[in-house]
């Protein structure tokens, strides 16, 4: 691996890190929110 391409994974993977994580909060959000809708909706 030359110096450039090791940087950009090491920064790469920083970045996946934090959007693993947001990923994460916005499926818990977006299953909160079918979660809801289906619940109206059986109703």
């Amino acid at each position: 691996m030359t110096a450039s391409k090791e940087q950009e994974f090491n920064v790469i993977s920083e970045l996946s890190l934090s959007d693993f994580r947001s990923l994460l909060i916005k499926e818990e959000l977006i299953n909160t929110c079918q979660y809801l809708s289906s619940e109206k909706l059986s109703k």
